[in-house]
């Protein structure tokens, strides 16, 4: 059977001072809430959407709504869901006898959070981790997605099924849906959906990486060829072990009895690379210190910040400080600053009019201080500055000790340079010429073989990527495979649902409705929406291109099925806006509707409650029970009477 869901009663507060507090209950089954257009019936469902969290429609009766409580059964649940209307970011539960608060959740959760939704999907026994995948994303199957289960809207009675014809992922997203409340959706699934996912996210890295490499490798061209690469290496390490030969040579003869000038070259070459290395670190310190001087500048704008709002936000002004012209005391709407006009936080407490002066900016601004009290924020902010100080100082005291060494550094390379002229000048030994060609030719053979052993350190890695990509690859086609293989074993629980649905949906449609000229009708397998002649029923031409039969009995279908069977976690709550919108005047086809509503809800009044908004009754259907009849004398919402009542209520 379905999951319990029952709305028990709807409360709310309006502005007015002088109203008391409206409450309608409702009862199990049917409920049939009957009435003018404008006389307030859609108004009672958009204040249920906007009790349970739910996007709703904002009227000017809602606009006057203080808080709505919304009094529901879910699961083995009675709660009280109750939202205020201004702020409207949290959804609080509460023990509808007791009145005790038992939780807050938001509407709009942030990372970590959970929110009003997910409570509901849980309260319900609906899993709330299912994903459904729109394009290259994915996203949770949220509450407000099986609400669309549960509630045809007025503007969808007569063209759409689950929104179906509002973007490109909604065939997926109704599939979805429909798996989850029909239990084709289980553990295993859902388990191996997240490691395609997670398996997916790995196989596009692993891809981007070797796509950034195997350009690189383009850019560079063939040498990083792996075997150009390991022929030039091998040359070069020829040439370094000829260079030693010819050096032991040198060194064993007389003439070359000193070795003072190749360690002065050698000294001459470190001695440059450290002071080459010495301007790069003064360089980056200097970026650093620019880095602190700039974060140090804008803490302090922060704390000047903070200490004029700390100065102004006590003030009470009744005149422009600036034009010093008299502010009205009702310039202003209320929730909004008296100078500025601008909305003011919804995160502060309730200010009165004349005691709330400030407003807040967008993101990133100080809140609010307490005169006479210095935050906690106050001291975040100097101990920050003193931090940043603290490094200005090291970071100026470094500066100074990089500038001493290379003043070092450079006294040294001038010694060396001028050493090196003396012993390399026509009166030095014979040799050491050779032997400075050999050691600079030494030296450019290292650097070589360097290099080369570098770039095939690189082909290595890229072969890495190359591994890693296909590794990736490889588990993510296993993994689909596998899903692929569990969804062909849930395949026959799905084409015997779509069968058994179908034949329902058929007896239902042209024998119980008799909708006029309505044959072969079925519901794809395919797509999950009903077809009449082979078309699907938003372009198929019949009787006028009325609609409302089909859609009326898709939805009557779908909840008759979910009360049949105890596999089914479909919520046992359905409400049809505006059942006779578009049906002109088929007297007989809206009989023949609402007797089967009535019918259906009272075989399983116990799991199954449905809510039908219509201007009138059709002729010859007598309700089985007492329903709620508006008008503009006694609207929907009877705190507020309807401007247009001729009468004032009593």
């Amino acid at each position: 059977m379905s999951i319990p869901f029952r709305v028990k009663a709807l409360e709310l507060s309006t502005t007015k001072q002088d109203e008391p507090t409206d409450r309608r209950t409702f009862h199990e089954g049917l409920n049939l809430l009957i009435g003018d257009p404008g006389s307030g019936k859609s108004t009672i469902v958009e204040l249920i959407r906007f009790g349970l969290g739910v996007q709703y429609q904002r009227t000017l009766v809602m606009n006057k709504v203080e808080w709505v409580l919304v009094e529901i059964v879910v699961g083995r649940r009675h709660l009280g869901l109750k939202r205020w209307a201004r702020p409207s970011r949290h959804v609080t539960v509460i023990d509808p006898k007791t009145r005790e608060e038992l939780a807050t959740y938001p509407v709009n959760p942030g990372d970590g959070e959970v929110g009003i939704g997910t409570a509901l999907l849980e309260w319900l026994g609906i899993p709330s981790h299912v994903k459904v995948k729109l394009g290259v994303q994915s996203r949770p199957v949220a509450f407000e997605d099986v609400w669309k289960y549960m509630h045809v809207r007025q503007t969808e009675i007569h063209h759409s099924i689950a929104r179906h014809d509002t973007s490109s992922g909604s065939k997926a997203l109704r599939k979805r849906v429909f798996d989850l409340l029909f239990g084709l959706v289980d553990e295993h699934l859902m388990t191996l959906e997240a490691g395609i996912e997670k398996l997916g996210g790995e196989e596009k890295r692993t891809r981007e990486d070797l796509r950034g490499v195997e350009s690189f490798r383009r850019t560079v061209g063939p040498s990083l060829q792996e075997d150009h690469l390991l022929h030039e290496l091998s040359e070069a390490r020829h040439r370094q072990r000829r260079l030693l030969r010819r050096n032991e040579r040198l060194r064993s003869s007389p003439a070359a009895h000193d070795d003072r000038v190749v360690a002065l070259r050698g000294l001459l070459t470190t001695t440059r690379d450290a002071l080459a290395r010495t301007d790069e670190e003064i360089q980056r310190l200097e970026e650093t210190q620019r880095r602190r001087r700039t974060r140090s500048e804008a803490l302090t704008g922060m704390n000047r910040t903070r200490t004029a709002h700390a100065l102004l936000a006590p003030i009470e002004f009744d005149r422009c400080p600036r034009c010093l012209q008299a502010l009205a005391e009702h310039r202003a709407e209320p929730g909004t600053c008296l100078l500025c006009l601008q909305d003011t936080s919804e995160e502060e407490p309730d200010r009165s009019r004349r005691g709330s002066r400030s407003c807040d900016d967008d993101q990133g601004q100080l809140p609010f201080s307490i005169h006479g009290e210095d935050p906690a924020q106050k001291h975040q902010l100097d101990h920050q500055r003193e931090n940043i100080r603290l490094l200005l100082e090291q970071g100026k005291q470094e500066k100074e000790t990089l500038r001493a060494h290379r003043a070092e550094l450079s006294t040294e390379l001038r010694e060396l340079e001028d050493e090196l002229h003396t012993l390399t000048s026509p009166l030095g030994f014979p040799g050491s010429e050779e032997l400075a060609h050999d050691a600079r030719q030494m030296a450019e053979v290292d650097a070589e073989i360097q290099r080369l052993e570098e770039l095939l350190s690189i082909v290595e890695e890229a072969k890495k990527f190359t591994t890693a990509h296909e590794e990736a690859k490889r588990q993510l086609e296993e993994a689909q495979q596998e899903l692929s293989r569990y969804q062909q074993q849930l395949e026959p629980n799905s084409e015997s649902l779509i069968s058994e649905l179908t034949n329902s949906y058929r007896e239902l449609v042209e024998e119980v409705f008799a909708a006029p000229n309505a044959h072969d009708t079925f519901i794809s397998a395919g797509d999950l929406l009903p077809y009449i002649h082979g078309e699907k029923f938003d372009v198929v031409s019949i009787s006028g291109g009325n609609r409302v039969p089909f859609i009326v009995g898709y939805w009557l279908t779908l909840h008759e099925k979910a009360l049949s069977n105890p596999n089914h976690p479909f919520p046992g709550f359905l409400i049809l806006d505006s059942l006779q919108n578009s049906l002109g005047p088929r007297q007989e086809l809206s009989r023949n509707m609402y007797r089967y509503i009535q019918d259906m809800a009272t075989r399983w009044k116990e799991s199954f409650q449905i809510f039908v908004l219509d201007t009138d009754l059709p002729d010859g259907f007598v309700p089985s029970r007492e329903h709620k009849r508006f008008s503009y004398e006694e609207p929907g919402i009877r705190s507020l009477p309807h401007p247009d009542a001729d009468v004032p209520r009593p």
